[in-house]
């Protein structure tokens, strides 16, 4: 009876340690401005970040943008769903028609998404076009894995033709949809 009454007491201890492993393990993702993040790519490359910005789905564009950050000529960010979503946009990496069931695999490793009101609502958006341009003006903040490409090369390698840096969406919240002006 003693010994399972010291088991009882031990059995707490021991596994408040594996739990507050558990929770380190899987760490929330560090907020990045898009201006930062183009600032210094390499800093934020295999990193899982949340940021926030404008939505272009149109015609071999799939990206994510922020005004305030200025023109140059440097690379997008171009967008890819984890999990089984298809991507609206082709690109160099050829996702548009994905195998369903089965998350995006990049690098060896698998990448979920979560499908919740919150991806519905984006998803109608960003598929939503009228002669290859977006219907929406759309906003959002992203989770995922973002990845600078090769430094060898002059262009990071993901998305048309090789143009940008590639971020793969694990996540959707606070996402803001307004209809664009009829021309």
């Amino acid at each position: 009876m003693r010994l399972n009454a010291l088991s009882r007491l031990m059995l707490p201890a021991c596994l408040f340690p594996a739990s507050l492993f558990a929770q380190a393990a899987t760490p929330h993702p560090q907020t990045v401005s898009l201006c930062d993040l183009l600032k210094d790519p390499k800093a934020f490359s295999g990193k899982n970040i949340q940021i926030r910005g404008a939505i272009i789905s149109e015609f071999e564009i799939f990206n994510i943008d922020d005004d305030s950050c200025g023109r140059s000529n440097r690379p997008g960010i171009w967008l890819m769903f984890g999990g089984d979503v298809d991507c609206p946009t082709p690109s160099t990496w050829n996702d548009v028609n994905r195998p369903k069931g089965k998350n995006v695999e990049f690098n060896g490793v698998e990448y979920p998404l979560v499908k919740d009101k919150n991806f519905s609502k984006f998803h109608d958006a960003i598929t939503l076009r009228h002669d290859k341009k977006s219907v929406y003006r759309i906003t959002a903040s992203l989770e995922g894995t973002f990845f600078a490409g090769d430094s060898g090369n002059t262009l990071p390698g993901y998305g048309h033709v090789g143009c940008c840096y590639l971020f793969i969406i694990h996540k959707i919240s606070q996402v803001d949809v307004q209809k664009k002006p009829t021309a």
